[in-house]
């Protein structure tokens, strides 16, 4: 493909690549160079991707580092949710209410996995993500820059989170091609294994069904296609995939993954990254009528 179709190419032809500085850091300390690559990226989201965020967007420091925990619930025969439990229940810090509740669903036989992640979802840093290396970061930051632009949109978190994702890997690719900060063939490579990862997840998850021997075949393929992957990368991708694999594994990524080729595609013949943004704000509510209107973009002239 061109790589002129590719989205904000046009668009960065436009200012200019003179107006995008080069960053190098020097002898700083590491803590302030990964602080210093997050300013930079917070600056190229607002002022190159068109991205609105609150002032304080990972410029505060968390004042809780522990883990919080996540429970993602899902029915044994389909991934889907149970009745009465919208995306998944969040208990904070409290471990101990997380696997009480843990066990009472898995008592009542559904599929369970409890997500930890250090500190709130709150927009702040930490050192987990200080941790993380710098194309882990920028994907996250653009990511993240994204979820706040649309906080107000009427997207539901299956678009949204696709969406983000695409803001995600594009933005790291394009801030690596101008900033030596962040590895291109690092970002590249980033990229694929969340790309086949996203591929592989939703091809299972059509699969799952009463058959519950098939479905753990299901389970021990998708393993060995992509837990090797998944070893052999940085910590972001093993927090976000390293968990045992059941309905509820898949449903956790079936956010990421469900809309991502879709938008990606959507994204790419858009190419202006204001074109793609009114598309996005401009959506149908419900997710049905949403996805005809995408379709329809690409089936267009």
């Amino acid at each position: 493909m061109n790589r002129k179709e590719f989205l904000f190419k046009s668009f960065l032809a436009s200012v200019g690549l003179s107006l995008i500085p080069k960053i190098t850091f020097g002898k700083d300390s590491l803590t302030n160079q990964k602080l210093n690559l997050i300013g930079s990226l917070k600056v190229y989201a607002q002022e190159h991707m068109e991205l609105n965020f609150k002032n304080d967007f990972f410029s505060k420091w968390s004042t809780d580092e522990s883990p919080h925990y996540y429970l993602y619930v899902s029915e044994a025969h389909q991934v889907k949710s149970p009745k009465g439990i919208k995306d998944y229940l969040y208990f904070g810090p409290n471990k101990e209410m997380a696997i009480k509740n843990q066990k009472y669903y898995l008592g009542k036989g559904y599929h369970t996995l409890l997500y930890t992640r250090d500190g709130a979802h709150d927009f702040t840093v930490t050192n987990s993500l200080l941790a993380y290396d710098n194309e882990s970061v920028a994907l996250l930051i653009f990511h993240e820059a994204a979820h706040q632009h649309f906080k107000k949109s009427k997207m539901n978190l299956f678009l949204e989170e696709g969406a983000c994702e695409v803001f995600g890997t594009f933005g790291a690719q394009f801030f690596a091609e101008i900033n030596d900060t962040v590895d291109l063939k690092k970002v590249k490579k980033l990229n694929n294994i969340l790309e086949k990862s996203y591929e592989v997840i939703n091809k299972t998850i059509v699969r799952i069904g009463a058959d519950e021997d098939l479905n753990e075949k299901l389970y021990r393929i998708l393993e060995n296609n992509l837990f090797n992957d998944f070893k052999d990368s940085g910590s972001f991708i093993q927090q976000r995939f390293i968990y045992p694999v059941n309905n509820a594994y898949l449903l956790k990524n079936q956010y990421f993954a469900e809309h991502f080729d879709l938008l990606k595609k959507v994204a790419k013949k858009d190419k202006f990254i204001n074109t793609f943004l009114y598309t996005l704000e401009s959506l149908p509510k419900k997710e049905e009528k949403a996805i005809e209107v995408l379709k329809s973009k690409l089936s267009a002239d």
